[in-house]
């Protein structure tokens, strides 16, 4: 003989004693709109769009990923270089200039454009608002580096339960 326990809603009687699966997505935020925005700078790091999440639990992981369009100019002649970085809060948690730039333009090119994309599996271990955020800046030349969510970028926030 078998049971069957059919529901149309789980609900929490009390914060915190509701049904946790590891494993399971319990909650996703989607940022698919923002400005474009400008790095010009060697020395700054210009800021990008942020997206913020609040864990339902503590042991949680967030799988934050994000795609772009980024653009990097500069001028004939000269070498050009820029990378990016993924901060929760003020914690940098990936960082494409750490070993390399993420775009280079060499001499002869005056324009380099890309899709840059990237996961990071994250553990906050808190239950408070977290904030993720891109930056970019110049590595070298004279020029700009611009990204923005002209062909269909997005961030994304999916919380998984432990």
């Amino acid at each position: 003989m078998s049971s069957k326990l059919l529901v149309d809603d789980i609900v929490e009687k009390t914060s915190g004693h509701g049904v946790k699966i590891p494993g399971h997505m319990v909650q996703f935020v989607r940022l698919s709109s923002w400005d474009t925005l400008t790095a010009t700078s060697t020395s700054d790091w210009a800021d990008g769009a942020s997206i913020s999440i609040t864990p339902k639990y503590n042991d949680s992981l967030i799988l934050v990923t994000f795609n772009f369009h980024a653009r990097l100019k500069g001028t004939a002649g000269a070498e050009t270089r820029g990378g990016f970085r993924l901060l929760r809060d003020s914690t940098v948690i990936f960082n494409t200039i750490a070993n390399r730039e993420t775009m280079h333009i060499n001499h002869g090119g005056t324009e380099f454009e890309t899709m840059v994309m990237a996961s990071i599996v994250d553990a906050p271990a808190t239950t408070s608002s977290v904030t993720y955020k891109n930056q970019g800046r110049l590595l070298n030349g004279s020029q700009i580096i611009q990204w923005n969510n002209t062909y269909g970028g997005a961030i994304h926030c999916m919380e998984i339960a432990q």
